[in-house]
C-alpha cells in the first residue's frame, strides 16, 4: 500500500512521503476504506487498513491520487474541505465578517500564518472579488473536477472512482459521479488532463 500511494505522489510530481496504516475500527466501517491526507511535521497519507486486499488498489490509486492531486495543483487545503466549508474558511480568512464560530475560525486559522500570508489574503479580498464564498464554492467544484480526472487516469478503475464520487448514493444522482461519466464518455477533454 505504501508503495502504491508513493508511485502516485511520484508520477503527480510531488516527493514520496509517508504513508501510514490504519487497522481496523479507529474511523468505523467506512473509515477503515477511507485515505486523507494527514500533517504532522510534514504532509502524509494516512489509509485504511480495508483497502490492503487486492481487489481493493483501484480504489486505494484513486483515493489518494484524487487527495495528491490537490496538492500537485498547489491547493492543498482543498483536500482538507467539503465544497460546504469553503465559504466558512473563506469568511474567515479574508474578512473580518461572521458571528463568533467565524471569528474562533478565524483566529485559529490566522495565528500560524506568517503576517505576509496574512496580508496577501487581505489584499486578494480586497481587489473586488464581489461574491468571495461564492467564487471559492465553484473554485473547489472545478479543482474537485480535475482532481476525480486526474485520479480515473491513474487508476483506470472506473467501478472504483463512481463508487468514490458517489460517496455512497447511486451514481446517477450525484453531481460529482455524473460529472465524471460526463468526462469519461467524451473524446476531447482526456487530452486535455494529459
Amino acid at each position: 500500500m505504501s508503495l502504491r500511494v508513493r508511485a502516485v505522489a511520484t508520477a503527480l510530481g510531488l516527493e514520496p512521503m509517508r504513508v501510514y496504516i490504519e487497522s481496523g475500527g479507529e474511523r468505523g466501517d467506512r473509515g477503515e476504506r477511507d485515505v486523507h491526507l494527514c500533517a504532522d511535521a510534514k504532509l502524509a497519507v494516512a489509509v485504511g487498513g480495508a483497502l490492503s486486499s487486492t481487489k481493493e488498489q483501484g480504489r486505494l490509486t484513486f483515493e489518494a491520487a484524487r487527495l495528491l492531486s490537490w496538492t500537485a495543483a498547489g491547493a492543498t487545503i482543498g483536500a482538507f474541505l467539503a465544497t460546504a466549508e469553503v465559504p466558512a474558511f473563506l469568511l474567515a480568512v479574508a474578512t473580518d465578517a461572521g458571528g463568533e464560530d467565524i471569528k474562533e475560525l478565524r483566529r485559529r486559522v490566522t495565528k500560524p500564518l506568517p503576517r505576509k500570508v496574512r496580508k496577501e489574503i487581505e489584499r486578494i479580498a480586497a481587489e473586488g472579488i464581489r461574491d468571495l464564498a461564492r467564487a471559492g464554492t465553484e473554485w473547489h467544484a472545478e479543482e474537485q473536477r480535475w482532481a476525480d480526472r486526474v485520479a480515473f487516469l491513474l487508476s483506470r478503475d472506473a467501478a472504483a472512482a463512481l463508487e468514490v464520487t458517489a460517496d455512497g448514493k447511486d451514481p446517477r444522482t450525484t453531481q460529482r459521479a455524473l460529472d465524471l461519466v460526463r468526462y469519461l464518455a467524451s473524446e476531447g477533454d482526456r487530452k486535455s488532463v494529459v
